[in-house]
């Protein structure tokens, strides 16, 4: 916010407003305004004072730019007061006015969306992201503007994928500006992640699945690429929704333990039976582990199958291929 002293904010003066400087015709006390919001690039004497009989549509001065604040202070409000024969006299040196200019504001996703199409057109119809080497300011823009920017000047470096240009905005408006922009255009990869939090032990199916954008420059080396490589897997540890995945982050998860009781399926043409049996060691989905019959005390392999559960004879091999995401 800016303090505006007397005759420091430039006053618009006509003929007419002059004459009234000499011969004021006071009318009824009129009042200020304390605080003040205009769309356009002019200030109206009505803008700032309540109760002016004529001349309410003069223009007095020039608006700050929009999105910007200024304070008009006791001495400049009794320079317009006198100059266009309102009749106002400051009741102190408080008496001041804060003059806003409204404004629409251009968003980055509208900018990255300008650099993005000039890579089109350029040929690199990929999937980018942008990243500029400088913070871009919050631009405010005129509210009547409806061509909000546009790219001139654009170069590109396509060994290190460096850019620049110059960015006006408003496009084709009489208030227009112009920023330098120099960055750096990123390839980005589809990357499957998690769709919720998930702890160690669970075991991720298709619906806890999303699909993430990673810059190419932030992919690790043993980043997972492929969903198939996460279904049927489970956490080392908790891990948090929408983040890259890597191979240290997942592992086959042990459906059964060692020295827990297992259900048993024996499996012959045209026969199943059920039992149970004493796992000797820790086993994933698929692998074989040595089982104990609890009541003659021998030992055979079987297969994992499931959670606690473990088949004897014909495995049925297609279900667990669809838990392991093969």
């Amino acid at each position: 916010m800016r303090i505006i002293p007397a005759l420091a904010l430039a006053i618009v003066l006509s003929a007419q407003a002059q004459a009234a400087d000499q011969k004021t015709a006071l009318g009824m006390p009129a009042t200020y305004r304390p605080a003040v919001t205009v769309e356009g690039p002019t200030v109206l004497l009505g803008d700032i004072f309540l109760g002016v009989e004529r001349d309410a549509d003069k223009v007095i001065a020039t608006a700050p730019y929009p999105g910007e604040q200024v304070v008009l202070d006791h001495a400049w409000l009794s320079r317009v007061a006198r100059t266009y024969g309102v009749n106002w006299q400051p009741a102190s040196r408080m008496d001041r006015v804060a003059l806003s200019r409204a404004s629409q504001v251009l968003d980055r996703q509208t900018i990255d969306g300008l650099v993005q199409d000039a890579l089109a057109r350029d040929g690199l119809a990929g999937d980018y992201a942008v990243d500029f080497d400088l913070r871009t300011p919050e631009i405010h823009l005129p509210v009547d503007a409806r061509d909000l920017a546009r790219l001139q000047q654009f170069q590109l470096d396509r060994r290190t994928m460096r850019f620049s240009a110059v960015l006006i905005t408003p496009a084709n408006h009489p208030e227009s500006k112009r920023f330098a922009l120099v960055g750096r255009a990123f390839e980005q990869i589809t990357l499957p992640a998690l769709a919720r939090r998930v702890n160690p032990g669970e075991v991720v199916d298709e619906r806890d699945l999303v699909w993430i954008k990673v810059r190419s420059d932030q992919v690790a080396a043993n980043a997972l690429t492929d969903a198939s490589h996460i279904l049927g897997q489970s956490p080392r540890r908790q891990l948090q929704p929408n983040r890259m995945l890597t191979r240290n982050d997942i592992e086959t998860p042990i459906l059964v333990k060692r020295n827990s009781i297992v259900t048993v399926v024996f499996r012959h043409p045209g026969m199943e039976l059920t039992g149970q049996g004493k796992a000797t060691a820790n086993a994933s989905l698929g692998e074989t582990v040595r089982v104990v019959n609890p009541t003659s005390n021998k030992q055979f392999d079987a297969v994992v199958t499931g959670r606690g559960t473990v088949a004897v004879g014909a495995v049925p091999r297609a279900r667990v291929a669809h838990i392991q995401g093969n």
